[in-house]
């Protein structure tokens, strides 16, 4: 093919290709079959794919940013008013409109969910905002289930009035739905044998292990809506996941998801690191009575700009900001994650450039690891002596299977609302996953650990009283 395509041959070639393949085609797949010619070739000559798919009557005429942000506010309004309060992301990106789904109408407009729906739903409040007690939570539920004189799911409750959406238990309850419900007195739909043998709870597991192609987590148990008994009285039943995976010749090693070990990263003083090399930068400005501050926001170069840099440096009254890609591999771009990450950051450098404040930012590369001390990267961008990094750090590193049963209760306990009982198995795994999959390691079960201490996981249904419940 010569050097200049003509346009209508290139629109022509398009149809050829979309026909083949009975779809309209992403870059990804221009790639993988080699099309000629090529995405980018599409978006230089008609401004943008999609137009050129427009010209060559695949699609409806694009609709421009202005008219998809404004479909996607008017929608937000139509869907808060319709719910009677602030929709969450999840009830927002459920309906299906031409707009823009969150996280590219937080792009465009440059303002998170929440401030978003502060300025174009001023009149529902949103979680966050609630000026409501644990208590008040409380008494709300319990009014419905005693007016329908049984457990609800929080679907039937929102029916029946409850105008709370399902994160404020956790944020303001330190609970969830489930655990509410059983807490004021209920036996929590979905999780009870009551109306499920243990062969039907074997095939609902089944069915979403299936559904799912790996073994269902705490959380895929906990938040089913009732399609399956929940996590704690699968334990109970069959003393580990392990176990019914055997019994459904499941294969354990192939298909459980999360085998990593229970650490946790943490800097000298005691931060939390995303990664090692995070927590040896981290260190080294610990080392050096360098003051650091983590994640500033780009509102500090651009307004209103939700994205981060990794730190925010002070010396002499001056700021600095500093980068670390770890996985900048330009060269490795057949990889979807990588391509994503590698075009982020190189719009971060973009648009520090195009404000005229790239000066004051670091970007430290996989390679300027790789050859460079951090003294001689960050000497050079700070101007000062600083000292040489210590061979390796000792980074602090929170091993698990090192702490004592007492030390493993300790660390849960801080998320119990009773002295006398654990958290919750969906608390604790979130909160603390680690300690938790070393329980599970040393005793089978939640529950064998919660015995060992003299303790119980919650309160046995038949010892619950709603008149004792306050």
């Amino acid at each position: 093919m010569g050097s200049k395509i003509d346009k209508q041959f290139g629109l022509d070639r398009l149809k050829e290709y979309c026909k083949t393949y009975n779809k309209i085609l992403t870059r990804e797949e221009f790639k993988k079959y080699k099309i000629t010619p090529s995405y980018s070739w599409y978006e230089r000559n008609f401004g943008d794919y999609k137009n050129a798919c427009f010209e060559a009557g695949l699609i409806e005429k694009p609709l421009t940013e202005e008219e998809r942000i404004n479909i996607s506010i008017n929608e937000l309004i139509k869907l808060a008013n319709t719910l009677n309060k602030c929709p969450t992301v999840a009830e927002y990106e459920s309906i299906k409109h031409r707009g823009y789904q969150r996280r590219d109408l937080e792009k465009h407009l440059k303002m998170k969910y929440n401030n978003i729906c502060r300025k174009y739903v001023p009149q529902y409040k949103l979680n966050n905002d609630m000026d409501v007690s644990k208590e008040t939570i409380f008494k709300d539920m319990k009014d419905i289930l005693i007016k329908n004189g049984r457990a609800m799911t929080f679907d039937e409750m929102k029916d029946q009035g409850l105008h709370y959406s399902y994160s404020i238990f956790e944020s303001k309850c330190n609970m969830l739905f489930n655990d509410i419900i059983l807490h004021l007195g209920y036996i929590p739909i979905g999780t009870t044998t009551s109306t499920r043998t243990r062969d039907e709870m074997l095939d609902d597991f089944n069915k979403l292990f299936m559904k799912l192609n790996r073994i269902p987590t705490v959380k895929d148990l906990d938040k089913n809506n009732g399609e399956t008994s929940n996590w704690s009285t699968y334990i109970r039943h069959f003393d580990s996941i392990e176990n019914i995976c055997k019994i459904l010749n499941i294969d354990y090693d192939k298909y459980y998801i999360n085998k990593s070990p229970g650490k946790s990263c943490l800097d000298k003083n005691g931060g939390k690191c995303r990664s090692f090399m995070e927590c040896i930068i981290t260190n080294y400005y610990i080392d050096n009575n360098i003051i650091y501050e983590k994640e500033p926001s780009y509102s500090d170069f651009i307004e209103n700009d939700t994205r981060r840099l990794d730190w925010k440096l002070t010396i002499n009254n001056k700021f600095y900001y500093v980068e670390y890609a770890g996985m900048y591999y330009p060269n490795k771009m057949y990889s979807h994650i990588n391509e994503k990450y590698v075009n982020k950051i190189d719009n971060k450098i973009k648009d520090l450039k195009g404000v005229g404040r790239y000066e004051e930012c670091l970007f430290i590369f996989p390679d300027d690891i790789k050859t460079k001390t951090l003294k001689e990267i960050f000497e050079s961008f700070l101007g000062v002596e600083l000292e040489e990094n210590k061979n390796g750090y000792n980074i602090a590193i929170v091993e698990y299977f090192n702490k004592t049963d007492k030390e493993l209760l300790d660390i849960i306990m801080k998320h119990s609302t009773n002295i006398n009982i654990l958290p919750s198995t969906s608390i604790i795994s979130s909160k603390e996953g680690g300690a938790y999959n070393e329980i599970r390691k040393r005793f089978k079960t939640y529950n064998n650990f919660a015995l060992h201490f003299g303790m119980t996981t919650m309160c046995p249904p038949k010892l619950l009283n709603i008149s004792n419940i306050k």
